[in-house]
């Protein structure tokens, strides 16, 4: 690590902040350069299952579970229903009819699992599964349906939060939304991820998504926009779910050149101007 990220973390300590492991961003599969179609490819949209690592008690009687559905658009689905089922000190076993037919670019929800029957302090092992309808075939799918990828979630389920100091406050500098989507990944939307991110304890998160997306034209990630929509939608979205609770504080991850000549990436935190950077964004190769 070196002195200016030795710094940058030191202020968040001194100013009573903690940081806490959150997550970056889900694997985009449906890029793919003419006439190369990858591995991964699949004519079926991203399915994803998320869970927090941690939920504790004293906030929430219930796991929360995030589920994200990405590129309906492209290949429209119904999701039937979903189940889920705990192992633990007791096995918990809940079922969610959906019903829901998704056409849409970015779709999720979150499946709310009550944990009044468990005891704390023990580890919760999970599976999710999907049932989906797609062209008169159904399919199901467990945890998410990444090819050659096994997800297995385990989350811990605690008593109180983590013991750090009083007016201390705990939470997470770097975080990409659904704002953040191109050929390379894709996060959550903000309501989502502020429901994990109280379940397990948390207090704030910086949305850092990346430059070179927030100036994107909507709906085409390699086409930029001048008038920033995405930039001023991202704002407006961080700016509603914050609360005096819980804040959101809305930024970029900036790629910028260094003495070097090299890429690299600036976090940029509270700042209502927009800060362009598209070094490695890939939206252009040659």
């Amino acid at each position: 690590m070196n002195s200016f990220l030795q710094n940058y973390f030191r202020r968040f300590w001194e100013n009573g902040l903690l940081f806490f492991p959150f997550f970056i961003g889900y694997a985009e599969t449906h890029y793919r350069l003419k006439f190369f179609k990858p591995q991964y490819y699949q004519k079926f949209p991203e399915v994803i299952a998320d869970v927090p690592i941690r939920v504790v008690k004293k906030i929430t009687r219930s796991l929360p579970i995030l589920i994200i559905i990405k590129d309906a658009d492209l290949f429209p689905v119904v999701l039937q229903k979903v189940t889920v089922e705990i192992i633990a000190n007791k096995e918990i076993k809940s079922t969610f009819e959906i019903g829901e037919k998704i056409q849409n670019n970015y779709w999720s929800k979150v499946l709310k699992v009550d944990l009044k029957e468990l005891t704390t302090e023990q580890i919760l092992e999970l599976k999710v599964f999907f049932e989906i309808k797609r062209n008169n075939e159904t399919v199901i799918f467990e945890n998410d349906n990444f090819k050659g990828i096994k997800t297995e979630f385990r989350c811990y389920y605690s008593e109180n939060g983590l013991p750090y100091p009083p007016d201390w406050f705990c939470g997470e500098p770097h975080f990409h939304s659904n704002f953040t989507s191109d050929q390379v990944e894709f996060g959550s939307d903000i309501v989502s991820t502020v429901t994990l991110a109280k379940a397990m304890g948390m207090n704030w998160f910086f949305v850092t998504d990346h430059s070179y997306d927030l100036d994107d034209a909507e709906g085409n990630y390699l086409k930029n926009d001048k008038n920033f929509p995405k930039w001023t939608k991202m704002l407006s979205e961080a700016n509603k779910s914050d609360e005096n609770d819980f804040r959101v504080i809305a930024g970029e991850e900036v790629s910028i050149g260094n003495s070097k000549r090299q890429n690299v990436h600036l976090l940029v935190v509270n700042n209502k101007k927009f800060v362009a950077g598209c070094g490695d964004s890939a939206e252009k190769w040659f």
